[in-house]
């Protein structure tokens, strides 16, 4: 439906209404669950061990910059239990270093429920974090000190340039989940 639906505004026309193909796949999801089909279980992943994360960082060349935030990126996720759209959310200000390591705020979507009493849909998590100063490090280097904590950085180590919108800048820097592979 989201594929369609943008090839419509690319196109110029109209966009689909998708209400009834949404009823349809509701439908369809309900009905899963109250046979109690083996699709319609939540899945769980598996969580990474310290093993597991020193394996995934052996590799990482960290005198890149590309190196440094894919480092700060899979130890800020393991310190925080975050999940890929928390941390592409993060800005360069939810960073801040303390005595103990780095205080992080993270917006949880999960969590986000709009009831009375219930707490403020901010968390904020803290760990040591040794490896991001050096990805912080180099960010304010490369002369970012605001906007998305992850960006996308090309293949010369250089930061991803501003997004455009109908060929406007719009002096938004990308993060790194708004384009495969960056």
């Amino acid at each position: 439906m989201s594929a369609v639906t943008s090839w419509h505004e690319e196109q110029g026309r109209p966009k689909p209404n998708v209400r009834g193909a949404r009823a349809v796949l509701n439908a369809y999801k309900d009905r899963l669950a109250v046979d109690k089909a083996e699709a319609a279980q939540a899945r769980q992943a598996t969580a990474a061990l310290p093993p597991q994360i020193r394996a995934m960082l052996a590799d990482v060349d960290r005198t890149t910059l590309a190196g440094k935030r894919n480092a700060a990126l899979v130890l800020l996720g393991f310190a925080t239990a975050a999940r890929v759209s928390e941390l592409v959310a993060l800005d360069v200000a939810g960073v801040v270093e303390a005595e103990h390591g780095y205080d992080v705020t993270l917006y949880r979507k999960k969590v986000r429920k709009h009831t009375p009493n219930t707490p403020d849909p901010v968390r904020q998590r803290r760990g040591h974090l040794p490896r991001p100063r050096a990805y912080l490090e180099a960010l304010v280097a490369a002369g970012r000190t605001d906007g998305p904590l992850f960006v996308r950085v090309d293949r010369w180590n250089r930061i991803a340039s501003p997004m455009t919108r109908r060929d406007k800048q719009t002096g938004i820097v990308k993060p790194i989940g708004d384009r495969p592979g960056g």
